[in-house]
């Protein structure tokens, strides 16, 4: 990845250098000949009227003109006639490349070919007219203009064309130093891109090596593996995320661990008892009447034990499958948690807990949801055994018609309240009160339903049938004097209630 990183710059910033050099070379010809082209033409308005002479001859005049070509560091000046048809011949041999200036470095002795050039019938006439022509002709200009005497005629009156002077002179785009210049800055960012890319690679080719090692020591089974993240870039927090995600494997491992343990343990123990009382049974050794009654309540108990957990192990099984099945009917809330608080009236009195339900008065309106009986009977049976387990004296349930709420269609709901006057429960294990296998630290009564699926359950089957449900402790703190832990269900009414009497 480094080399790659590294290849991309140098390409990025050498493609950047050709863009910007081929775009300086072609404004600076633009503007090279632009210049070329309006010097040409004023120095040869100069040139003409320091040689207008009607006196002399085109011939006679080389020699002066070869001094302008060197003053004004001309390619070519020579007197030129412009035949009708646009060609151009020379009327005089130009002398060497002397004087001041001396031949400059790259110039053609020889000057242009003019064998080539031709004018047009507009150039021509521009000529005519006593103007000055222009011609680029590859990299040099080429200026024309007609010669005129004093009389302000041309100076040589002849019938097959007209009498100029021409100019040539090299187009120079980029002097030496612009070139040396643009060779140096373009091989420094070069070696620019080179540095950024071995010094980006590294940062990035780094943790990503760290979190690949991570993640491999993670595929072989070591969930304590973490990388070590610095910064705030994306990299950092793809390594936070994979030791968040190593962190949760971590605990859905322990929880699997504690679930089986806890699993084998509830298996264990009734199982032991049956297998105990049913050798009893069969060595005769329980022969009294009531003994043997006693037995056979101690065996179904058991039992029934078994099948709770067997039934909640294949709920959340159903659940995950959605293959869970739900017969829903329009029903009242406030009949099934009483029918739930009812059946359970037998077990508060073994705990010495008082259990109080509540629901809406007669003349308040009669609230119905669209619901499965079973399972919402279900649901608040979980909330007010586990309730039992830590209450301290007292647990309530309270059906509650919340109006002019956000949560439902109509904006009102139905809330079920379950709260006990136990410990609390901590802050730690608020988070995860609801996560499958997950045991608080609470110190409860009993371990028969220990093994953290009821409330599991209950969130599910809640969820499942659109509603939702939170809990609030407001000690959070084992041991103190709280006021223990209230769980609410809330559900969405599908219509406003209507109002039965009066």
């Amino acid at each position: 990845m480094q080399r790659r990183l590294t290849l991309a710059l140098v390409l990025t910033a050498l493609a950047s250098i050709v863009l910007v050099g081929v775009g300086i070379m072609i404004m600076s010809r633009l503007g090279a000949q632009s210049d070329a082209e309006r010097q040409i033409i004023e120095q040869l308005e100069a040139i003409g009227e320091l040689s207008a002479d009607g006196r002399r001859s085109p011939r006679e005049l080389t020699p002066a003109l070869d001094r302008s070509r060197d003053a004004f560091d001309f390619e070519l000046l020579v007197p030129v006639l412009v035949s009708e048809t646009g060609s151009v011949d020379l009327l005089g041999t130009p002398g060497p490349r002397g004087g001041r200036s001396g031949q400059r470095p790259g110039s053609n002795p020889g000057g242009p070919d003019l064998s080539s050039l031709t004018l047009d019938a507009e150039q021509r006439a521009a000529l005519e007219a006593g103007g000055t022509v222009v011609v680029a002709d590859g990299d040099r200009v080429i200026g024309v203009k007609t010669l005129i005497g004093e009389n302000g005629s041309s100076v040589a009156n002849r019938v097959d064309g007209t009498v100029a002077l021409l100019a040539s002179q090299r187009i120079v785009p980029l002097p030496r130093q612009v070139r040396t210049w643009l060779l140096l800055s373009g091989s420094l960012v070069l070696l620019g891109a080179v540095a950024a890319g071995l010094v980006l690679g590294r940062r990035l080719v780094e943790p990503l090596q760290r979190i690949r090692s991570t993640t491999a020591a993670i595929a072989a089974g070591d969930l304590s593996a973490r990388t070590e993240v610095t910064g705030s870039d994306e990299i950092s927090e793809l390594g936070r995320s994979v030791n968040h995600m190593a962190a949760e494997l971590d605990r859905s491992k322990q929880l699997d661990r504690q679930f089986l343990m806890s699993v084998s343990h509830d298996l264990r123990t009734p199982l032991t008892v049956i297998a105990g009382y049913a050798e009893a049974l069969a060595d005769a050794t329980v022969s009294d009447r009531a003994d043997t009654t006693a037995v056979g309540g101690i065996i179904g108990g058991q039992a029934r034990r078994l099948e709770r957990l067997v039934g909640d192990l294949l709920d959340l099984a159903r659940l995950d499958a959605n293959r869970f099945r739900f017969e829903h009917r329009d029903v009242d809330p406030g009949v099934v948690a009483g029918r739930a608080v009812a059946g359970l009236a037998t077990r508060a009195d073994e705990f010495g807990i008082t259990v109080d339900f509540s629901r809406p008065d007669d003349g308040m309106a009669l609230l119905r949801l669209r619901l499965d009986p079973d399972r919402l009977d279900q649901i608040i049976t979980n909330l007010v055994e586990n309730a039992l387990r830590f209450a301290r004296s007292a647990v309530s349930v309270s059906v509650e018609h919340r109006p002019a709420l956000v949560d439902g269609p109509s904006g009102s709901t139905v809330d079920i309240v379950v709260a006990d006057d136990g410990p609390g429960i901590p802050a730690d294990d608020l988070p995860h009160i609801f996560d499958r296998l997950y045991v608080g630290r609470g110190g409860d009564r009993q371990q028969e339903n220990s093994t953290g699926l009821g409330l599991a359950i209950v969130h599910e089957l809640t969820t499942a049938m659109g509603g939702s449900i939170e809990v609030q402790s407001p000690t959070g703190d084992i041991g103190s004097n709280g006021s223990g832990a209230m769980f609410r269900l809330r559900f969405p009414l599908p219509s406003p209630p209507s109002s039965v009497g009066s």
